[in-house]
């Protein structure tokens, strides 16, 4: 049986943790043990506790490193793993989220990161096609290693017997970031004078200084929920808006959990025309926009998401479940 680290596991994060790797650590457990399941994380040290005692090693948002506290020491110690991961024969499967951080950092020292594990990932898996022209594009000679897989998604809610009044036209939800562009559609909106969109906004916002930019264009038809809501509770508020929003800019974002979730809640959606938003415009609830004129308009067309919409997504939910994902990883090794 394959020993199996995965990055990073148990962060103990407060306000919305990611729960990606914890879905994927369990799918993985299926097929092969995952040695640092209920070790505590120790940041880019568990890597070489555990070296000797993995076969292979999973990483997620390595790109984080330079933004972290010695960020340019745990930079330097992970590119040290990598090569001591590779005199030993360890295997590589980095999981390619992004294009680069998303909160800063030093540019250099991200990118030194991409090309060392560019050379030394044994597999790259992204969840978009646009990671693999990322790829192609600026690392070229890494492209045979990379693998295209759909972000994994859980089933469906359960489709409301009674189709919920719309409340608002936009529903965003969600940790609230710069890098999200939340501030930029509200910004359209009060530029364009468009002043008849219900707009709710819910989620924590870390950054006093982007929570006040946010606040200052919420109005009578604008609504900021300062709050931290489960899914369910996020699918009914979806439930009884006409679109959930994804105002996300393009610099490093390939693929979106959140947008994952939000297939789940049987609404219509409108994102950005790249990434994931653009390999899952299939899906006939996913609008994507090239600009926000688009979002206002498709709130003015708004028809409701028909039974063969949803059973569309619903099908797309068995063929892409977390255990498939998992089986898929496992089967690169």
């Amino acid at each position: 049986m394959k020993r199996f680290f995965i990055y990073p596991l148990n962060q103990g994060k407060k306000g919305s943790p990611n729960p990606y790797v914890d879905k994927l650590a369990s799918g993985i457990g299926q097929h092969g043990a995952v040695v640092n399941r209920h070790a505590k994380h120790r940041g880019v040290l568990s890597l070489f506790i555990f070296l000797f005692r993995s076969d292979v090693f999973i990483l997620n948002w390595v790109e984080s490193f330079p933004t972290r506290k010695f960020g340019v020491l745990q930079s330097l110690a992970f590119m040290l793993f990598l090569k001591v991961a590779g005199i030993l024969k360890r295997q590589i499967i980095w999981v390619l989220h992004n294009k680069g951080s998303h909160h800063g950092g030093s540019k250099y020292w991200v990118n030194a990161l991409f090309n060392r594990l560019m050379t030394d990932a044994d597999q790259i898996v992204t969840h978009s096609n646009e990671g693999r022209v990322f790829v192609k594009t600026h690392y070229p000679k890494a492209l045979g290693k990379v693998q295209v897989i759909p972000h994994p998604i859980e089933p469906p809610f359960a489709v409301p017997s009674n189709e919920p009044e719309k409340k608002h036209d936009i529903l965003i939800w969600g940790s609230l970031f710069p890098y999200k562009g939340v501030d930029l559609f509200l910004e359209y909106l009060d530029n364009h004078g468009v002043d008849d969109l219900q707009v709710l906004v819910v989620g924590k916002c870390p950054n006093p200084d982007y929570k006040a930019r946010l606040v200052g264009f919420m109005n009578s038809k604008r609504q900021y929920r300062d709050e931290l809501l489960g899914l369910e509770e996020l699918a009914k508020l979806a439930q009884e808006s006409k679109y959930v929003l994804f105002t996300y800019k393009a610099e490093t974002i390939l693929s979106s959990g959140a947008l994952m979730d939000t297939l789940r809640m049987n609404c219509r959606i409108l994102g950005p025309r790249y990434g994931a938003f653009k390999d899952l415009s299939c899906l006939d609830v996913l609008q994507v926009y090239d600009d926000f004129s688009e979002v206002v308009l498709a709130c003015r067309s708004f028809k409701v998401p028909t039974k063969v919409e949803l059973d569309q997504v619903s099908k797309f939910c068995e063929q892409n479940s977390w255990e498939g994902f998992a089986k898929k990883l496992v089967g690169l090794v």
